[in-house]
Order: C-alpha cells, then sequence, then structure tokens
C-alpha cells in the first residue's frame, strides 16, 4: 500500500504482483486541512 497526503487531499493505491487492486483519493474538510503535515500523513 502506498499513501500520500498534501494540503490539498490524500491519495492511496494498494498493489499485488505489480497491479493495482484499488486506489482511494479525498480532500480534506475545514478542520482537517488545519492539521499538521504529520497528521495528515497518518
Amino acid at each position: 500500500m502506498t499513501t500520500d497526503a498534501a494540503p490539498s487531499g490524500w491519495g492511496s493505491t494498494l498493489e499485488k504482483e505489480q497491479e493495482m487492486i484499488a486506489m482511494a483519493h479525498g480532500t480534506w474538510n475545514k478542520r482537517q486541512a488545519k492539521l499538521s503535515s504529520n497528521n495528515m500523513e497518518i
């Protein structure tokens, strides 16, 4: 699984044997957007 977070949102991919199985992404709400970058990565 690979994840990443940025000020504008987050994303994640799940791979098995180099083939993508699932992908998810989204944007932060106003409260979440104020979190530190460390908290966004959790």
